[in-house]
């Protein structure tokens, strides 16, 4: 280990690895599960802000209708309009007309459809859905969009009854150019390209920004369009407020839409996705960056911490190292702390204590058996004297021994000639023995003589007993 350094195989280094990939497993867990969380939020947030936007817009285009409701309904009551005279109306209209720009035309209609109309020329109106509606609600209404009888210009007509004498007399009415409507729906922006569109009852469009859209595209009947759109048209068209994805012009789109009050009509804000959701997009990114310096900066700190709790460690560790080596001159470790490393540190000074006092008697114990080594060898040196004199004893005794050994050698050798000596004897006996019989039996009167004999002859086996004794030993 190097000192004070970071190397792989130090606690330290392991600590602050560990740490680091706890976080990032915890925060890149974290992150991920905040970032599909907020990514659900937020689309939620982005679908109800386009449904509200479409509502608000929706609401907008109802006000501004109910508005030109208004202006008809109170322009129904006035007397020259009621009394129907063409001379006494029709200056009416044209001073509305004058002061209320929003209008094409404004027209005056019987009941039977006949009109009068402030430019172009008279005509009927009867066939007309919004006229037949009005004669027989007597409600103020809006018509889909119609191309005019009178200007030739596709125009909504706003209608409201005339009445006369407690019944509906005949219609007036206003004719309001779709260009002008489309340029007031045009005005919603979403986002930097998004934009509204609004659709009749029947799914088609009225209002767009391409007006080669208006009145000639119907996404239910259009067989190549997105299967995403074609559903959310038919919820449009139902009357539903909600939202939806799908791919327009190879454009991939959120759609908000909601009904317009009064009429029916649906209005829809749509915007591309990676518009909408660029801030969906910046998630990860900054998920990453902010748990990447969250990461940085935790190491950072935890590596100072773990440089304080590993450098009494790494203390310790070097005063095993001298202490392994013999050396027990290092000072003592102080460490203030009153956790695992402290006690760790009083616990390798009480051992370097006890070392050091094991120390000191093993150098007086070693003080004392040197004193005895040198009397033993004092006694060893007396007792190789001693062994040295009794080794030349030994070697005396063993010359004896082989003195002995020799003399016993020539009495064996005596012994076995005088044993020869003594059986030969013997053979003479008994030779003698037997002369001596036939002597006794010769002569009986040579007693003397053989009782010399026989004192001769029990001499001679004593001789021959003693000569045999000595044989065997």
């Amino acid at each position: 280990m190097e000192k004070g350094g970071l190397t792989i195989n130090s606690i330290r280094t392991k600590l602050i690895i560990l740490i680091i990939t706890v976080l990032i497993l915890g925060l890149g867990g974290m992150s991920f599960l905040n970032y599909q969380k907020t990514r659900q939020i937020l689309i939620a947030n982005l679908e109800e802000s386009v449904i509200s936007l479409a509502r608000s817009s929706g609401n907008e285009v109802s006000l501004w209708l109910d508005a030109r409701k208004g202006e008809m309904a109170l322009l129904s009551s006035h007397q020259a309009i009621v009394a129907g005279r063409q001379e006494d109306a029709l200056p009416v209209l044209k001073a509305e007309l004058q002061r209320n720009r929003v209008y094409e035309t404004l027209f005056v209609a019987d009941e039977r459809g006949d009109y009068f109309i402030t430019s172009g020329s008279p005509g009927n109106i009867a066939d007309r859905d919004y006229f037949k509606l009005v004669m027989a609600t007597g409600q103020v209404t809006v018509s889909d969009p119609i191309v005019s009888k009178a200007t030739g210009k596709a125009v909504v007509v706003v209608a409201a009854p005339i009445n006369r004498k407690g019944t509906v007399g005949g219609v007036i009415g206003g004719t309001v150019l779709l260009e002008g409507l489309a340029q007031r729906v045009s005005a919603i922006r979403v986002g930097k390209t998004g934009y509204a569109y609004m659709a009749q009852g029947d799914g088609t469009f009225i209002a767009h920004p391409n007006a080669d859209l208006v009145l000639k595209y119907n996404p239910l009947k259009d067989s190549g369009a997105d299967s995403r759109m074609v559903e959310a048209a038919r919820r449009m068209t139902g009357g539903e407020a909600g939202a939806a994805r799908y791919v327009f012009d190879g454009v991939d789109k959120y759609v908000g839409f909601a009904p317009v009050s009064g009429v029916n009509w649906f209005l829809a804000v749509t915007a591309p996705v990676e518009e909408l959701s660029a801030q969906i997009s910046s998630l990860p990114v900054t998920s990453s960056v902010t748990a990447l310096a969250f990461i940085i900066v935790t190491g950072i700190f935890s590596a100072v911490i773990m440089a304080r709790m590993t450098g009494g460690l790494r203390r310790v560790s070097e005063g095993a190292a001298r202490i392994s080596g013999g050396d027990l001159t290092g000072g003592e470790i102080n460490i203030g702390t009153r956790d695992e490393l402290g006690q760790l540190a009083r616990a390798f000074n009480s051992m370097l204590a006890s070392l050091r006092e094991m120390a000191g008697h093993l150098q007086e114990k070693s003080r004392v058996l040197s004193v005895s080594s040198e009397e033993l060898s004092a006694s060893a040196e007396n007792v190789t004297a001693g062994a040295s004199e009794t080794a030349s004893t030994v070697s005396q005794v063993a010359s004896t021994v082989q003195q002995v050994t020799a003399s016993v050698q020539q009495i064996a050798d005596a012994s076995a000639k005088a044993a020869d000596y003594a059986e030969e004897g013997s053979r003479g006996i008994q030779r003698i023995t037997r002369q001596m019989e036939v002597i006794q039996k010769a002569s009986a009167a040579s007693g003397e003589v053989i009782d010399g004999l026989n004192d001769s002859a029990a001499k001679i086996s004593q001789i021959v007993e003693l000569i045999t004794q000595i044989a065997e030993q």
